[in-house]
């Protein structure tokens, strides 16, 4: 006589037809923690702050939380240095800074270039030289000049200078008066000085065997912004520091996906088909020699740090995805970034940025029209979801709109119609089939890990909950495999081992609700909480059974058979 046993619970196979599914595999697995082979349940999530209601990122920052009602990308800073980068919460990239009273002071990223350079002219002016009488007035103290200027903003970062201005000639010491200085810049740059610079040209005895470049800008005086004019008459050696920001530039206002690279005080950022760099250390400073352009518009970068290696840097596009090494701090020049593009196009598709992409340890995982694409530091990217999802099953999961979070070797999945964990990571967490992938009833708007690992989900009403940390457990319910019998039959007894016992906690009232499904209409349920016998009404013959359990308790084996005789002669399996 036909029974119908299941000794091992794993997750869901979405691709297969329920009648195709191995034995303990399901048709449904919601809220459903298999770690063990058995069926448990999760915690439910713990508050831990509230936001603004309609808040669409949140990022962790001392003891609380910062919040943005745009998609937006943020990237922390250095660890002893308290700034925050952000692309797409303004019409350019801003840096933020904590102040005393626990707000933070937003300015735009980087600092601006002066146009047109000062107009300098001296109060005795010296002849051209054009003729014998005006070489004559000329001495060792005359000297070619000409002056720039540079914007320095509230944090002491200065930017590259303007235009030289008009040239002239003068003796050292010689009183100039200093006009057209660069006015006060949009305020969003927080500028609050400038720097006024002077060409200063080191004296030649004429027999040197190598000429050297000896013409530098040496610095006159800071000066507040706005200021009109200023009157110089600075002796050449009492000038102070050489200009060193000739060649900076603040990033382009279209930036977006702003990242820090691992181990360096380098971030990285993209402008349609174009990758940014700023200088190591410098985050104010986005060389153009460190400009790289790709084949296909960026859509989400991701980083992580590789031994030995230094950091990888993912990008996935319109197109093909790619990879950049030689990102260490003594990377300096473009020359020395290794940039890898794959053949195979896997496109991403996403609604905010980076919400479909996530960092693992194993790479990069963003969402693409054919499922979950795993970009490696090394090797070919594969779709990681195939086994699970065909295309047309993907595709209507609305692959466009889903968010990605990581959580102790598994992803989370979530889009507007659905959301599994799926997990992945098999080298630092045990490779158990049982528990690869299953359904989730939440439908967070945002997820986000933090630094300890743990996964923080935020919600449509502004509450942000931590994952699995909560006092109370969460329901679940799992619904096995379609059993096909050879002719019709029905089960007239059966036996569920459960109990309250829940790593981590005393939940000895917990207990789950057991059905029988014949021929897709449930014919039979009762609550359970032991493994006693029960008897089963007659429900009539039926060729496909099933069973659906729910509940909070621990389960880990299910018989019903024929009668009770036949499950007691079975029990010797156990």
């Amino acid at each position: 006589m036909p029974s119908l046993r299941i000794d091992n619970f794993y997750g869901i196979v979405p691709r297969l037809h329920p009648v195709d599914l191995k034995p303990g595999y399901a048709v449904r697995a919601e809220d459903v923690r298999l770690t063990h082979g058995t069926l448990m349940p999760w915690r439910e999530r713990l508050p831990v702050a509230d936001v603004p209601a309609g808040s669409l990122t949140v990022e962790p920052f001392g003891c609380g939380w910062l919040a943005w009602d745009k998609c937006v990308e943020v990237a922390p800073w250095l660890p002893h240095c308290n700034r925050l980068f952000v692309t797409g919460d303004a019409p350019y990239p801003t840096v933020g800074r904590p102040q005393p009273d626990g707000t933070f002071a937003w300015c735009r990223l980087g600092v601006p270039c002066p146009g047109a350079g000062p107009i300098a002219t001296p109060v005795s002016p010296l002849p051209a030289g054009d003729n014998a009488d005006d070489d004559a007035a000329l001495s060792n103290e005359t000297e070619g000049r000409d002056y720039l200027a540079t914007y320095v903003n509230a944090w002491c970062e200065e930017g590259g200078p303007s235009w030289p201005g008009n040239e002239f000639i003068c003796n050292d010491g010689d009183t100039v008066i200093v006009t057209g200085l660069p006015p006060t810049p949009d305020p969003e740059w927080c500028v609050t000085g400038v720097n006024l610079y002077r060409r200063v040209t080191g004296f030649r005895t004429g027999r040197e065997q190598v000429e050297e470049h000896i013409t530098s800008y040496c610095l006159v005086a800071t000066l507040p912004v706005g200021t009109p004019s200023y009157t110089d008459s600075t002796l050449n050696m009492d000038l102070g520091a050489v200009l060193t920001t000739l060649e900076f530039m603040p990033p382009p206002a279209c930036l977006r996906g702003i990242l820090a690279i691992p181990e360096t005080g380098t971030l990285v950022g993209f402008c349609g088909c174009d990758l940014f760099f700023s200088a190591n250390g410098q985050p104010w400073n986005w060389p153009e020699a460190e400009r790289m352009t790709l084949d296909y518009p960026i859509v989400s970068l991701r980083a992580l740090d590789v031994m030995w290696y230094g950091a990888t840097i993912f990008a996935a596009t319109t197109g093909t995805p790619y990879t950049i090494q030689g990102t260490s701090p003594g990377c300096k020049k473009r020359e020395c970034r290794r940039v890898r593009q794959y053949v195979m196009p896997f496109p991403m598709v996403t609604c905010c940025s980076n919400r479909g992409s996530v960092v693992t340890p194993m790479g990069m995982v963003y969402v693409s029209t054919d499922g979950l694409v795993l970009l490696p530091s090394w090797g070919q990217p594969k779709v990681i979801t195939d086994q699970w999802f065909a295309q047309d099953d993907w595709r209507k999961l609305r692959p466009d709109t889903m968010r990605l979070g990581w959580y102790a070797g598994t992803l989370f999945c979530v889009s507007d119609s659905d959301a599994f964990m799926l997990t992945i990571d098999t080298e630092a967490y045990s490779n158990w089939e049982t528990y690869r992938l299953s359904s989730l009833s939440d439908r967070p708007v945002f997820l986000c890990s933090a630094g300890n690992g743990e996964l923080f989900m935020l919600n449509e009403d502004g509450t942000v909950s931590q994952w699995n940390a909560g006092t109370t457990l969460r329901p679940y319910e799992w619904e096995s495999k379609w059993f096909e019998s050879p002719g019709q039959t029905y089960f007239l007894a059966g036996r569920v081992w459960c109990n309250g016992e829940h790593a981590g906690g005393n939940c000895s009232s917990a207990s789950a609700d057991f059905a029988l499904k014949a021929d897709q209409r449930i014919v039979f349920h009762r609550i359970v909480a032991g493994h006693d016998y029960f008897r089963i009404k007659p429900y009539g013959r039926h060729m496909i059974h099933g069973v659906i359990l729910r509940g909070t308790g621990t389960v880990w084996a299910v018989h019903v058979a024929t009668s009770l005789r036949e499950l007691a002669l079975e029990q010797h399996g156990r």
